[in-house]
């Protein structure tokens, strides 16, 4: 029976806990090695990561996202001589697929910055695409994945052996799986999910001295709060790089969605709960830097956004209710 609760594994339940053996949403197989464990999957991750940075034809950014993100975190413990055991078990029950993190520009041109077999432009507007790479004897598949670095949350640097990679903050790690489990479907919720939430809660235990899963989400909570307001900025940032000649931000806006400013003005205050005096607060906005910063605080007035213990406790019901979907199945 897994732990249906997202609170940090203890060091006991790291050294000897059984994890089910269906643990993955069965669906669109992506990239799988059987009888894997983490070391033989950092070694293709790694030389994956080494031949897109070598080959690709123009300058890159490029983070290692997912679980193998994941693994390559916790190598810190693994030097310190922790035991790991439920680690390859998250590693050998679960696909570990090979996602790499782009801006989301290039991360749509994947195509035409290496040369992938069987290229395919992902029809998700948030994704960027997937293709196969040769790797020494061997083909993989990789998936190239839009991942904007945010403010606040800058890819870290970690070394697998003697090779430097980059991964994305635990902070960032836990808050995309958080949400994940939060917004999908249960039917549809892979329960690594949920286990990956403990696994790098513990590592944030373990490695910042948080006293106790209170306090660290008490950490996680103000971060969480940044982590919207870098999106919303993000976002502001991206939406004014499309700005063709002098066009104000209306026209701007009307543009990229292809709708009068009117209607769109409509739909976020239906959507969103904004009035048309604050949308109109943001459009007469002197400069970009004061528009991004108008975007960002209208944003924490958005009535949808939530905060880390409403998301938090809505991941924790979904992931219960996939837990027993899954049992019930067996």
């Amino acid at each position: 029976m897994i732990e249906t609760n997202l609170k940090s594994y203890s060091s006991e339940e790291i050294k000897t806990a059984n994890l089910p053996e269906k643990i993955q949403e069965i669906g669109h197989l992506v990239e799988f090695i059987e009888m894997t464990n983490v070391d033989t999957q950092l070694e293709t991750t790694t030389k994956t990561y080494e031949e897109l940075k070598k080959t690709a034809k123009e300058p890159t950014d490029i983070c290692v996202l997912g679980s193998n993100g994941m693994y390559l975190l916790f190598e810190d413990l693994k030097a310190e001589g922790d035991s790991l055991q439920i680690l390859e078990q998250r590693c050998q029950k679960g696909k570990n697929d090979l996602d790499f993190g782009l801006t989301p520009e290039q991360a749509r041109r994947g195509d035409q910055i290496w040369s992938f077999e069987n290229w395919v432009q992902n029809e998700d507007r948030h994704s960027g695409g997937h293709g196969t790479l040769t790797i020494e004897d061997r083909k993989v598949v990789v998936d190239l994945l839009q991942r904007p670095q945010l403010k606040g949350f800058e890819w870290i640097e970690t070394k697998y052996k003697d090779k430097v990679l980059k991964i994305q903050t635990p902070e960032e790690m836990i808050f995309e799986k958080i949400r994940s489990l939060a917004r999908s479907d249960i039917t549809r919720i892979p329960l690594k999910w949920g286990i990956d939430v403990k696994l790098l809660k513990y590592y944030m235990i373990k490695t910042q001295g948080f006293e106790s899963d209170d306090k660290l989400d008490e950490y996680l909570a103000k971060r969480w709060e940044e982590y919207q307001d870098s999106q919303r900025e993000q976002d502001a940032v991206g939406l004014i790089g499309q700005r063709i000649n002098v066009e104000t931000y209306s026209q701007l806006i009307s543009r990229v969605l292809n709708q009068p400013i009117e209607q769109i003005m409509q739909a976020l205050e239906r959507t969103n709960g904004y009035s048309s005096s604050e949308v109109q607060h943001i459009l007469e906005s002197e400069t970009d830097e004061i528009f991004i910063q108008k975007y960002i605080e209208l944003s924490r007035k958005d009535k949808n956004r939530m905060t880390y213990t409403q998301v938090s406790e809505k991941a924790i019901i979904n992931f219960i209710n996939a837990v027993k979907a899954s049992e019930s199945h067996e």
